[in-house]
């Protein structure tokens, strides 16, 4: 964020020098049209373009980390004959991956005593504002604060996340079905039956 704020006013400085260069150099039309191109170009570059790439890796990363959330439940899972602070970071230690790289700094803080697991847990939901693990911080919160089976409720929201994972795999196979069927209709079948119908013409007509 800091990068990107430096960035813009890097942006607009260059930009603003740019317009006093096009009024400065009026009389000289060339040298002024490429200043004002320079000076777009120079905000564009430097403003638009650094938050586009940075939303681009926003959603790279949490796309990751959407698909680790199965794997890393089903192996927590495991892990939880642990206390829940222990088994989220050994869990996190044997499977490398975005999701597991924020955990573990959740674990630090727990660690330093700056946070409860609860509390550290719901702080990365919000950043992330992801469903999946939003239902998953939830789960294992009202699971602990009623004394029920922590480890019952991470394997049912594992078993979710795989059928709904499921889900949409079976939806994304049907789609691709569908385009593929569309041009084997237009290009095989219907030329199919105009060839058919062909020789019928003579009749049809005759009729």
């Amino acid at each position: 964020t800091k990068k990107i704020i430096a960035m813009r006013l890097e942006g607009l400085f260059l930009f603003i020098f740019a317009l006093a260069a096009t009024y400065v150099l009026q009389p000289v039309p060339i040298l002024a049209g490429v200043a004002a191109i320079l000076g777009v170009f120079a905000i564009t570059t430097l403003t638009v373009m650094p938050y586009s790439k940075l939303k681009s890796n926003v959603k790279n990363r949490l796309y990751e980390i959407e698909e680790a959330l199965p794997r890393y439940l089903s192996l927590l899972s495991k892990a939880l004959d642990l206390p829940i602070e222990q088994a989220i970071e050994v869990t996190a230690q044997s499977f490398p991956c975005a999701l597991s790289s924020d955990l573990m700094d959740c674990c630090n803080s727990i660690r330093l005593g700056a946070d409860g697991w609860q509390e550290s847990l719901t702080r990365l939901a919000g950043v992330y504002q992801l469903d999946s693990f939003n239902g998953f911080v939830m789960d294992i919160i009202q699971a602990y604060s009623q004394g029920t089976d922590i480890k019952e409720a991470v394997v049912r929201k594992t078993y979710a996340l795989e059928q709904n994972r499921l889900y949409v795999v079976e939806q994304e196979d049907a789609r691709t079905k569908s385009l593929i069927i569309v041009p084997m209709v237009i290009f095989k079948i219907i030329p199919l039956m105009a060839i058919m119908l062909v020789p019928m013409l003579p009749s049809i007509m005759g009729m």
